[in-house]
C-alpha cells in the first residue's frame, strides 16, 4: 500500500513540473477584462520576464491608463502603445479613461 502511495506522489510531482515547464515555453495567457473597445490588439500569451506591447485606440479627451491584474500601470511609450515586462502567471487587462484634468469632457 505504501508503494502504491510513493508511486502517485512520483506522478504528481511528474505531471506538476511538467506543467510548470510547458507554462514557461508556452506562456501565460493574456486576456482583457474591461476596456476592449479601447484595446486593439494584445498578444494572447507571453512568457515570464517578456516585454508585452499592447496598442489602444487613441483617447483625446482624457488621460487612457492600461492596467496589469488591476493593479500596475502599463507605461505608454508613445501614444496609442503600452508596454509592461510580464510576471509569472496569467494576466487580465483593463482600461480606464482619466478625464479629471480635461474640464468639459
Amino acid at each position: 500500500m505504501r508503494r502504491k502511495g510513493l508511486q502517485i506522489c512520483g506522478l504528481l510531482l511528474c505531471v506538476t513540473a511538467a506543467a510548470l515547464l510547458l507554462c514557461k515555453l508556452v506562456g501565460f495567457r493574456i486576456t482583457v477584462s474591461e476596456g476592449q473597445d479601447l484595446i486593439t490588439d494584445w498578444p494572447a500569451t507571453a512568457r515570464a520576464g517578456e516585454t508585452v506591447t499592447v496598442r489602444t485606440l487613441c483617447v483625446t479627451d482624457g488621460d487612457l491608463k492600461v492596467r496589469v491584474n488591476g493593479g500596475t500601470e502599463a507605461e505608454c511609450v508613445q501614444e496609442g502603445v503600452y508596454q509592461f515586462v510580464m510576471p509569472e502567471g496569467d494576466v487580465c487587462l483593463s482600461t480606464r479613461v482619466d478625464t479629471s484634468d480635461y474640464p468639459g469632457a
